[in-house]
């Protein structure tokens, strides 16, 4: 779960660098394109579609399928998740997990108890 929150924040991140790289192009592109466009303006635009480019790859996508990065970790743990789901399918109740016997015995318990709290109340109102 953790590892899905945290890819699913890393697309958040991603998706936020791709409007700003949509947003910055459709607002320079008539001056990247003017062949008038002073150089030293073209540089300046330059330099800042570059910063975005590198935002996008450096903490949008920042590896992601690089051994450790985020998106390796999700399908890693995805994969460890089914794997452990399909072999649980097959085994019975008491088979895989421990404590659901703990919590069997402990409803059994209960219902013992409240029994016979209920036969004592019941005797007691009956003899009283």
């Amino acid at each position: 779960m953790f590892i899905a929150n945290v890819g699913l924040w890393r697309v958040g991140v991603f998706n936020h660098y791709v409007r700003v790289q949509a947003d910055f192009n459709a607002r320079f592109m008539v001056e990247i394109r003017d062949p008038l466009t002073d150089s030293r303006r073209r540089d300046a635009i330059a330099e800042a579609a570059g910063w975005i480019n590198e935002q996008i790859h450096v903490y949008g996508i920042g590896g992601a399928n690089s051994p450790g990065g985020w998106y390796a970790r999700l399908r890693d743990a995805l994969d460890a998740d089914i794997t452990r789901l399909t072999e649980e399918r097959g085994r019975g109740y008491f088979d895989y997990r421990d404590d659901r016997k703990w919590v069997l015995v402990g409803d059994v318990g209960m219902a013992v108890l409240v029994t016979a709290l209920a036969v004592t109340v019941l005797v007691a109102a009956i003899c009283g």
